[in-house]
């Protein structure tokens, strides 16, 4: 639950929420009275400030109905596919904050400007999910507790490290398990850098297994179009009638996303050419849904979400209870390969 839920129920606007909350000033009594009885009805209790409640009430909260707020931050969509990683990330943590009884907000601030006041107050702590936060809000993020999701450190505090560059050497070491002796790799354009971590594993793995290997970029037609699930269902072609021109078959691909193996699937079924035969797919995992349909299923990448979400929500807690408790943690979390159907 958000101060904007408890705002639209008590018909005031989300800042005198926010004031109420944490004991501003120059608010009607009959306001706060409001708000107060707005969010006890809602069964909102902030975290650890008691501030809310006035002193003269007589009504006792127990600690574990305090929910403290936990905020995820992302800074940069490059790209339709982004987003798509960014959605199961967002499922797997909010299921896992919530069962440690923490409230999620979620905020995409892709600007250098400050994050709004109101948020900042509610925040316990903040998880950073995608993108670099930009040099003027460093100060203002790490003024609270900080996970971040990377697949590698690159900021202060603490990190879960996801394993995208091992994602690499696990996909190839498949396909040469299956004899495949010529691969290729798709990523979007302008990669970020979990995409850029899987094919360098994929081509070091290649590179040392001497395998050949080529990499095609699926790049929207203009700049100024994202790519978007018409734009890449274009982009699949494109890819696809490139590799029917210059691949050895039988060939495996590498895909980001299981979105896109799946309209690569139905477009090379309709030029007579049979994925998990002729084409051998491993898709990284994330929108897992979309390939279960598919026959044969093909392989794919278990990142470990519900894993890495699980390890989030503890570090956090773990700060926001000790935020002075030594350096900063690590915490790598290894994915695996789920073999697809023969």
């Amino acid at each position: 639950m958000r101060i904007v839920d408890i705002a639209a129920a008590a018909g005031v606007s989300p800042s005198t929420v926010s004031r109420v909350i944490h004991g501003g000033k120059n608010i009607a009594p009959a306001t706060a009275e409001l708000v107060r009885r707005t969010m006890r009805e809602m069964g909102y209790y902030p975290g650890s400030n008691r501030k809310v409640f006035d002193e003269s009430s007589t009504t006792s909260y127990p600690d574990f109905l305090r929910r403290g707020q936990a905020t995820v931050l992302t800074f940069s969509y490059q790209s339709w596919l982004d987003s798509i990683c960014c959605l199961d990330n967002l499922n797997c943590l909010s299921a896992s904050l919530v069962r440690h009884g923490l409230g999620m907000n979620y905020l995409h601030w892709p600007n250098t400007y400050c994050l709004p006041a109101d948020l900042c107050e509610i925040t316990d702590g903040f998880i950073l999910l995608q993108g670099q936060p930009p040099s003027p809000l460093c100060r203002q993020i790490h003024s609270k507790p900080v996970v971040s999701l990377f697949s590698h450190p690159t900021t202060p505090g603490d990190h879960i490290l996801m394993g995208h560059y091992q994602a690499g050497h696990l996909v190839g070491d498949y396909f040469r398990h299956r004899g495949l002796d010529y691969l290729t790799m798709m990523t979007p354009c302008n990669p970020p850098g979990y995409a850029e971590q899987q094919a360098e594993g994929f081509r070091i793995f290649c590179r040392r297994e001497q395998i050949s290997f080529s990499e095609y970029l699926l790049v929207p037609p203009a700049d100024e179009v994202p790519l978007g699930p018409i734009a890449a269902e274009c982009m699949i072609v494109q890819a696809m009638e490139q590799l029917i021109e210059q691949a050895r078959f039988p060939v495996g691909v590498f895909m980001p996303s299981c979105c896109l193996t799946a309209l690569a699937y139905r477009y090379l079924q309709t030029r007579g050419i049979q994925p998990g035969k002729d084409v051998q797919f491993v898709c990284l995992g994330y929108q897992v849904s979309a390939i279960m349909g598919l026959c044969p299923r093909p392989a794919y990448i278990d990142m470990g979400l519900s894993e890495i979400a699980e390890n989030t929500a503890q570090l956090l807690i773990l700060r926001i209870k000790n935020p002075q408790s030594g350096r900063g943690l690590q915490v790598s979390v290894t994915p695996r390969l789920v073999a697809g159907e023969n």
